[in-house]
């Protein structure tokens, strides 16, 4: 239920890149944005009443 940490796996390799939340979140419901490149990913962070977007650099 609290994590400060987002998986995002790579099907074609199987490689698994780990990203650092700002603080710990009880993560939710998520919304990946396809309209940026490389998609963005939001997530809602209940224990901070606040939003959190990832933007990966790869």
């Amino acid at each position: 239920m609290t994590t400060d940490r987002v998986l995002r796996l790579d099907p074609k390799t199987g490689k698994m890149t780990e990203y650092m939340l700002p603080r710990s979140t009880n993560i939710r419901r998520v919304f990946v944005d396809n309209t940026t490149t490389p998609p963005s990913f939001w997530v809602g962070n209940n224990h901070g009443a606040s939003i959190v977007k990832l933007e990966p650099l790869d």
